[in-house]
């Protein structure tokens, strides 16, 4: 039961710690592309 406990508090965390991290961070493909245009197969 403890060990449920932690592991769904664990899985809480990180469905918003990730959601979080997804919406805020930048796309450092675009930058990359228009950086080094041609080098990657999008």
């Amino acid at each position: 039961e403890f060990m449920k406990r932690v592991l769904d508090s664990q899985r809480q965390w990180v469905e918003r710690v990730v959601y979080y991290e997804l919406m805020n961070s930048a796309d450092l493909t675009l930058a990359y592309d228009h950086h080094f245009p041609g080098k990657l197969k999008l």
